[in-house]
């Protein structure tokens, strides 16, 4: 029997980069990984920053809540009925200039709580109470104080009750 020949290997068309060995084969690619993850946070955190700090947060609020507003006065959410209780000495004009509140006005465009602050800083009004009823009336409710004296001091009068 002839004797085997060996076959000749041919030389391969990729050779692999040689892997490192010992702690950079380890330590690198974690390190790549973790500089993008704080390079990203950094990005974020800036933009955040850049967006409170410039005002452009406040801006996008406030253009988003007028866009609601307008949206549902559009759907039929609009003041058509004012219903006002309890209101006997109380001057109509005065307290409709202090809300700043007109028939066809955005419904969802008052706020409650600061009408009745406003209310009740005028010297006839006890305590106030404001609701929206949908979908088109608000309703105040007027505690008025009962006048039992009118106190003239330096040219000031004040109720008392």
């Amino acid at each position: 029997m002839p004797p085997k020949r060996k076959a000749k290997r041919k030389s391969p068309s990729y050779v692999a980069p040689k892997r490192r060995k010992g702690f950079l084969a380890v330590a690198l690619p974690w390190l790549k990984r973790f500089g993008l993850v704080i390079g990203g946070l950094i990005l974020i955190t800036w933009l955040g920053a850049w967006f409170v700090l410039t005002g452009t947060a406040a801006r996008t609020a406030n253009w988003s809540k007028s866009q609601i507003i307008a949206a549902t006065a559009n759907a039929g959410f609009k003041i058509e009925n004012l219903l006002v209780e309890g209101r006997v000495n109380t001057d109509p004009a005065l307290m409709m200039a202090l809300l700043n509140i007109q028939t066809g006005d955005p419904l969802f465009g008052i706020n409650p709580q600061e009408a009745k602050t406003l209310l009740e800083e005028t010297k006839w009004i006890r305590a106030a109470h404001i609701q929206r009823r949908l979908p088109d009336t608000l309703y105040i409710k007027l505690y008025e104080r009962t006048p039992i004296a009118l106190w003239n001091y330096n040219g000031e009068t004040t109720l008392l009750d």
